[in-house]
C-alpha cells in the first residue's frame, strides 16, 4: 500500500455500485455505500508528513455520512494503525442538492476578509419579489463568482429564505450581508436592481466556507455562460458529484490538519444540520410567526423583537422552538419574568407589575391569553424551554 492511503476492507456486506474517491490533502479516502450492518477495519498507513492524529481526523470526516456509534484506534507497529468502527445505517438516501449561485465579487472579498470562521452570512437577492426555493435547509449554496471570474469560490449550509426589508437585513447581519455600513448596502442593492421598492430576498447561509484563490476551481461544463440567477445540481449526477467532491477537497486543506471539531459537512453528501446564528434566528422567528407578535398580533416589524426563551448566556441555543415573536415592551417584560408563557401556551402575568410600578393594566387584560402558534408544528416552542423559563418566574 502506498503512503498516505487508506485501504477498506468490507466483510460479510453487500456493496452498492456506487462509490467515490475524495481526495482529502495526502490521505485518499473510498467511500461506498453500505446496505446493511458490518464492521469496516480501516489500514492506515503513515506518510512523511502526515501523522496518525491527523489521518484519523480526516477519516472521522469522510465517515460523517454514516452512524458511527463507536471508534477506537489501535497501532500495530509504528508506522500503522487500525481503526474499527461499526457503520449502523447508511444515510447516503438522503443525498443533497447543490445550488451554483451567481455572487458579487465585492461580496465574497469582503467576507473573506473578516476573521473567519463566520458563523452566518446573508447571500441576498436584490429583486424582493420571488423567494428562494431551490434548496432545503441543510443543503448548500455554492459561491460562483461571476465573469470575468467564473470561478467556484466556496459554499455556505443553506438554513432558510425571506422576503423582507432591506432595514431588517441591517439590523439582523449587519456586516455579514457583505458590505462595511448600511449605505453601500444599500448602494449595492440599487446598483443591481435600480427599482428595487425597499424588500429583497434573504438567503440565509451558516458555516460558510470562502476559498483561497488557489483553490477556486471551473463551474461544471454545462453551466450555462448567460446565466443570471444559478442552477442547482444533483449529487446523484456526476456534474453535482464532482463539484461536491472538488468542494470538500479543498475545503479540508483549507481549514488546515489536525481540526479539532470538524463540520459535519464532510463525508458522504447528506443534509447538514445548520448552525443557526443570531440573524438567522431573528428571521427564522419573524417567519415562523407570521411576522405577528404572539401575544398581541402586532405586524409593525420594527416594534417586534425575537426572543430567546432560554436566553444565550444560559445554553440557549438559536433554534426556532428556543424563540418568541414579542412586542418590544413585552420582550422586556419575558427576559425580566414579569410575564411568562406556560407549557400549555397561555400568557400568565405577575402581580410585581403592580406591586412594583403601581400600572400595568394594558398587560393584566392580556392574561391567560393563548399565544399564536406558529405557521409550522416543528417550530412551537420548546415545553422544555418554557418550563425553565416558568421555574424562574414569580406570581
Amino acid at each position: 500500500m502506498t503512503s498516505g492511503q487508506t485501504k477498506f476492507t468490507l466483510q460479510d456486506v453487500e456493496q452498492c455500485p456506487r462509490t467515490s474517491i475524495v481526495e482529502l490533502d495526502r490521505l485518499t479516502l473510498l467511500t461506498g455505500l453500505l446496505s446493511r450492518s458490518t464492521t469496516v477495519s480501516v489500514d492506515l498507513q503513515q506518510g512523511p508528513s502526515f501523522p496518525f492524529r491527523n489521518a484519523v481526523c480526516r477519516l472521522n470526516l469522510l465517515m460523517k455520512g454514516h452512524s458511527i456509534s463507536s471508534l477506537s484506534l489501535k497501532f500495530s507497529n509504528k508506522s500503522h494503525a487500525i481503526l474499527h468502527f461499526p457503520v449502523t445505517e447508511s444515510r447516503w438516501p438522503n443525498l443533497i442538492k447543490l445550488f451554483i449561485a451567481n455572487t458579487d465579487l465585492h461580496w465574497f472579498t469582503f467576507l473573506s476578509q473578516q476573521p473567519q470562521p463566520l458563523d452566518e452570512v446573508n447571500h441576498w437577492q436584490p429583486g424582493g419579489r420571488l423567494r428562494f426555493g431551490a434548496l432545503k435547509p441543510g443543503e448548500l449554496l455554492v459561491f460562483r463568482l461571476r465573469a470575468p471570474i467564473n470561478r467556484i469560490a466556496g459554499y455556505g449550509v443553506f438554513a432558510r429564505s425571506a422576503l423582507l426589508p432591506i432595514t431588517l437585513a441591517w439590523s439582523a447581519f449587519g456586516q455579514k450581508n457583505g458590505h462595511a455600513d448600511f449605505d453601500k448596502f444599500k448602494s449595492a442593492i440599487l446598483r443591481l436592481n435600480p427599482e428595487n421598492t425597499g424588500a429583497i430576498g434573504y438567503r440565509v447561509l451558516t458555516q460558510p466556507i470562502f476559498l483561497p484563490k488557489d483553490r477556486w476551481f471551473s463551474p461544471p461544463p454545462s453551466w450555462p455562460p448567460n446565466l443570471q440567477g444559478g442552477k442547482t445540481y444533483s449529487i446523484e449526477e456526476r456534474e453535482g458529484r464532482e463539484v461536491w467532491e472538488q468542494l470538500m477537497s479543498a475545503s479540508a486543506v483549507t481549514l488546515g490538519p489536525g481540526l479539532a471539531d470538524p463540520p459535519s459537512m464532510f463525508g458522504a453528501p447528506t443534509l447538514v444540520h445548520p448552525r443557526l446564528g443570531q440573524g438567522a434566528f431573528r428571521v427564522g422567528v419573524i417567519e415562523a410567526y407570521d411576522r405577528r407578535c404572539v401575544v398581541t398580533a402586532e405586524r409593525t416589524l420594527p416594534a417586534l423583537e425575537a426572543v430567546h426563551i432560554v436566553p444565550v448566556t444560559q445554553q440557549g441555543m438559536h433554534e426556532i422552538p428556543n424563540g418568541l415573536l414579542l412586542r418590544r415592551d413585552l420582550h422586556a417584560l419575558f427576559d425580566q419574568h414579569y410575564i411568562t408563557i406556560t407549557p400549555g401556551k397561555t400568557l400568565v402575568v405577575s402581580k410585581r407589575i403592580r406591586e412594583e410600578f403601581e400600572n400595568g393594566r394594558e398587560y393584566y387584560a392580556m392574561h391567560g391569553k393563548r399565544i399564536r402558534d406558529p405557521k409550522f408544528a416543528a417550530d412551537a416552542p420548546s415545553i422544555d424551554a418554557l418550563r425553565r423559563h416558568n421555574d424562574l418566574f414569580i406570581e
